[in-house]
């Protein structure tokens, strides 16, 4: 930290455990909620019951369809079938070209990872589960969730399900899908230190109206209808100063594709000022109501 100052930058932590959050203090840091992520506990965790119903429902169509779950080796999975997998994917995201931080490379440390590939009955590859270890709390982080264009209703449902299934069978104790932002934000108050009202009323805002930039409400439905076994927040650490959370999401920005996301803002407000003076006056309303 000490040469992080003295070259005039700062030092962040995120996604920050509550277990790290916890100990802020110590690193003479605050911590700010930014999101939660679904855990799932492997050795109790089902689809049955009314929460998973719509999980159920998916699972049954894939199935149905023909679409069969296998476990492979990193090295085992064909470059071509990956490549096709990882770009039909890509075709579907939103506009936003996403640099380092969310760059899609499901075989980097394969010999560690555990694969899930899903075929129809013709042999397709329409859909890809990568598994990272977690080794501390003897569990897995489901990574990436692939799933091709033109692959059956239910496959990504039937991937996630499988895979945990295969991960308990071998004795793990959890999974989970990683973060989402801009959810559950109350769960982080009870640990989250200084005093920065406006940021924590800016970020989820923000969100809210940056869905053209990244599927915020998409991938937290996805995620939330998995029925977790419980939710764990997740916090940004960085030294006090109120201008800190700025200069991090300036970062945080150029981090993920500083282009990208001038492009996509740049497209949003060019169709605000487009809009009837009536819907600019409602975005205005609910900027003000928020």
């Amino acid at each position: 930290m000490n040469v992080a100052n003295a070259r005039g930058k700062i030092v962040s932590f995120v996604p920050a455990t509550m277990r790290l959050a916890q100990g802020a203090e110590y690193l003479d840091m605050d911590a700010v909620s930014i999101g939660a992520s679904p855990y799932f506990d492997l050795q109790a965790w089902s689809t049955k019951g009314s929460e998973a119903k719509k999980v159920r429902e998916r699972v049954n169509q894939s199935i149905r369809a023909g679409v069969a779950v296998e476990e492979l080796r990193g090295g085992d999975i064909s470059k071509a079938e990956l490549s096709e997998l990882c770009n039909g994917w890509l075709d579907t995201r939103r506009s936003i070209e996403f640099g380092w931080l969310f760059s899609l490379d499901p075989l980097r440390f394969s010999d560690r990872k555990r694969y899930f590939l899903a075929r129809t009955p013709e042999g397709k590859a329409v859909g890809l589960l990568v598994a990272s270890p977690m080794p501390v709390r003897s569990g897995w982080y489901l990574e990436d969730v692939i799933r091709h264009p033109a692959a059956p209703k239910g496959t990504s449902e039937l991937l996630v399900v499988e895979g945990m299934a295969a991960l308990a069978r071998s004795g793990s104790k959890i999974a989970t899908l990683g973060t989402m932002l801009a959810a559950y934000l109350d769960l982080g108050e009870p640990v989250s230190r200084g005093d920065y009202r406006f940021a924590k009323k800016l970020f989820p805002l923000a969100c809210g109206h940056m869905e053209s930039v990244y599927n915020f409400k998409g991938v937290r439905c996805f995620k939330e209808k998995f029925a977790p076994s419980w939710m764990e927040p997740e916090f940004i650490m960085f030294p006090a100063g109120f201008s800190h959370p700025v200069r991090i999401a300036v970062a945080a920005a150029r981090a993920i594709s500083e282009a990208g996301l001038k492009n996509a803002i740049g497209k949003r407000i060019s169709a605000w000022r487009r809009a009837p003076n009536r819907v600019v006056r409602q975005y205005l309303l609910n900027c003000n109501q928020a």
